[in-house]
């Protein structure tokens, strides 16, 4: 939970819940706090916290849930994130990051 707090910290509120979709873009892609470690920290933490529960509870049901969100999260990512990045910031990104 800590990540995804710190991720909205680095976001804003707007950022965070699709802003960009609706118009409110940053000037820039975010590069710092969190995104210096991943490149999507709030899928990384929610995965993490299905996980803990998974571990505090001891559940099979629980693992294979944390699992399959993980993946659901990465072909998100994959598949849909980083190409509506990439046509909204195609003209800002000065690096390869996404």
């Amino acid at each position: 939970m800590i990540i995804n707090f710190w991720t909205l910290k680095d976001l804003g509120f707007k950022s965070m819940y699709n802003g960009d979709s609706f118009g409110y873009l940053k000037d820039k892609i975010v590069t710092t706090g969190m995104y210096r470690i991943f490149n999507d920290p709030q899928y990384v933490g929610t995965t993490m916290a299905f996980f803990g529960w998974a571990l505090k509870l001891q559940s099979w049901r629980g693992y294979m849930l944390s699992s399959i969100v993980g993946v659901v999260f990465y072909l998100s990512v994959k598949f849909i994130e980083q190409p509506h990045m990439r046509r909204i910031y195609s003209n800002k990104i000065k690096s390869k990051r996404y």
